[in-house]
């Protein structure tokens, strides 16, 4: 850890994690919303196995989410020491 702890990219890593559980909640959120606006699907609870989705598709759609992910952590760590939802979390857990 400490042959690389001054990496860039390890830097990028790190800030990524840190925002863990804002990153996890825009996953399950916001990403799947617009990846379903995106593929033409309704948002449902339930599977709808008529149709598929192109796997060349979603593996794009994953690394520009993980990108956008990774660009939102480096920009918003610049401007607090926790992330939205990590914030929030701190505040109700005391």
């Amino acid at each position: 850890g400490d042959k690389f702890a001054t990496s860039n990219w390890i830097k990028l890593f790190t800030q990524t994690g840190q925002l863990t559980l804002t990153h996890y909640l825009s996953h399950l959120t916001i990403g799947m919303i617009i990846f379903a606006w995106l593929s033409g699907k309704t948002f449902e609870a339930k599977l709808n196995e008529s149709t598929t989705i192109n796997p060349f598709f979603i593996l794009l759609y994953a690394i520009a989410f993980y990108g956008l992910s990774i660009w939102f952590s480096h920009w918003y760590r610049q401007k607090s020491n926790n992330g939205p939802l990590e914030t929030i979390m701190r505040k109700i857990s005391g």
